[in-house]
């Protein structure tokens, strides 16, 4: 597992510094070479996709919402890079093969990250999925993208806008309207998400909201200018290309600030030891000058033992050093999230599970489980009413179970914890299944060492039918 989750951090990583050198060449390139046009605003957005995109894919396993944003860029900088062929042909007189089929090849290619980038990315938020009834949204940006990319490879080289035929207009406007129709479900979309949710989840989407608002008001005002007043297509889609950043970074202050995506961990222990390494070099550094000049003073030379002493004292301060700056990520990181609960719950039945009450545990799991992840319902069964009603449970569970983890002890299986859905639609993230199977594994200890284990596997009288219909496992 840990050897896949390198694998895939590298693939990931790999793919988004590319994007990410050859966009910058790009740029470099258009400067130095006098080229100026309205797309080489959009480089910075598009350089903010791949590094968010390869954040979020590099942190879950097969979270495709990950994907869907590193990749989102790359058709864009098919077209940079054809921009640029052609250019070295045009301006720089480099004699290269295929300037026509690749003008053309570069002229159109740039359509699937322009519209896919806000209606069918957003209508994803938060959780990679599409919310029932809002397919639609997708349909509209795929026909808009073939329409606004057909209108376009219809102009011959040379010739420019210049070439576009009356009809290929119509096909090219009828593409750019329905992409700016299928932005306006993804917001509609978004702010229905938003008002249904729950309080993490607005936390979660508010500033994603605001991103998605501001984008989509950018290209219904590209839409209505290029097709209305007939402005010249690339400065109709100007304030597009600079509002298109605004999505990836809307995404990460979701990740930094409201836990988006579980993957806060990580940045917090990264931050830990940049600033540590950062902190460690500078003292290194200073330390080396400092003693090397009194060195000079006294002894009229450099000194190779100051080097070592002080490779010594700054080795030595690296555990203090860490522990204060990790206090200080904390701090900035810290937060009532339910796997973070669940993990207090669990640190705290190990620590005593030797003389807590099992009863008790077992209805503290079941209720703060519940109540941690906004559960629509949770319910323990013992293994020796395994048909019968459960023998704690709060809330209901409506149809089948969300979640289902296996309360065992060495090889003895020993019950089952269920959980309903989230409120909100938010799905059970891998950390979530983490702790719930850690504080399980903590229940199945207490269960199986405790003295008075034969009382416990009565049916507490609080129990309450909790499933409309029979629970099947989804995840054990």
């Amino acid at each position: 597992m840990e050897k896949r989750l390198f694998t895939r951090r590298v693939i990931v990583w790999s793919i988004a510094i590319a994007q990410v050198i050859l966009f910058i060449e790009c740029g470099v390139f258009y400067v130095w070479s006098g080229d100026r046009f309205a797309a080489e605003l959009a480089i910075a957005g598009l350089i903010s996709f791949a590094l968010v995109g390869a954040l979020i894919a590099s942190q879950q396993a097969n979270f495709r919402f990950g994907w869907f944003v590193l990749l989102t860029p790359v058709p864009a900088l098919v077209s940079f890079l054809a921009t640029q062929y052609v250019d070295l042909i045009e301006v720089h007189r480099v004699a290269l093969p295929f300037e026509s089929s690749v003008w053309w090849l570069g002229n159109w290619a740039w359509t699937p990250s322009f519209g896919t980038a806000i209606g069918m990315l957003t209508v994803r938020v938060p959780d990679g999925r599409v919310p029932r009834g809002w397919r639609f949204v997708d349909w509209l940006c795929i026909a808009g993208t073939a329409l606004l990319a057909g209108g376009i490879a219809s102009i011959q080289f040379p010739g420019g806008s210049e070439g576009l035929t009356p009809t290929a207009a119509a096909v090219l406007y009828a593409g750019l309207a329905l992409i700016a129709m299928g932005a306006v479900g993804a917001l509609a979309s978004l702010i229905s998400r938003y008002r249904h949710g729950d309080r993490d989840l607005r936390l979660q989407l508010k500033w994603i909201l605001l991103a998605t608002a501001v984008v989509t008001a950018a290209f219904v005002y590209a839409a209505v200018f290029a097709i209305a007043f007939k402005t010249e297509f690339d400065l109709a889609l100007a304030p597009s290309y600079v509002a298109l950043s605004c999505i990836p970074i809307s995404i990460g202050i979701a990740i930094l600030r409201h836990r988006l995506f579980d993957i806060d961990v990580i940045i917090s222990r990264s931050l830990v030891y940049v600033t540590v390494t950062g902190i460690l070099g500078g003292l290194f550094i200073g330390l080396i000058e400092l003693t090397q000049q009194l060195s000079i003073l006294y002894t009229g030379q450099k000194s190779e033992t100051a080097i070592v002493i002080t490779a010594f004292l700054v080795a030595g301060a690296f555990t203090p050093v860490q522990k204060w700056v990790d206090e200080i990520v904390e701090r900035r990181f810290k937060g009532a999230d339910a796997a973070g609960r669940l993990h207090l719950v669990s640190s705290t039945a190990e620590s005593v599970v030797r003389v807590i009450d099992p009863h008790r545990f077992a209805q503290w799991l079941v209720d703060e489980s519940v109540t941690a992840f906004e559960a629509e319902g949770g319910a323990l069964y013992l293994e020796r009413h395994h048909h019968s009603r459960p023998f704690h449970s709060r809330g209901t569970i409506g149809g089948d179970a969300a979640v289902e983890i296996k309360v065992d002890h060495a090889d003895l299986e020993l019950g089952r914890l269920l959980l309903g859905r989230r409120r909100g639609g938010i799905d059970y993230s891998h950390r979530d299944l983490v702790a719930l199977k850690r504080s399980a594994a903590a229940l199945g200890e207490a269960l199986a060492v405790a003295t008075d284990f034969g009382h416990v596997t009565a049916p507490a009288p609080r129990a309450a039918a909790t499933n409309g219909g029979a629970a099947h496992a989804t995840t054990s």
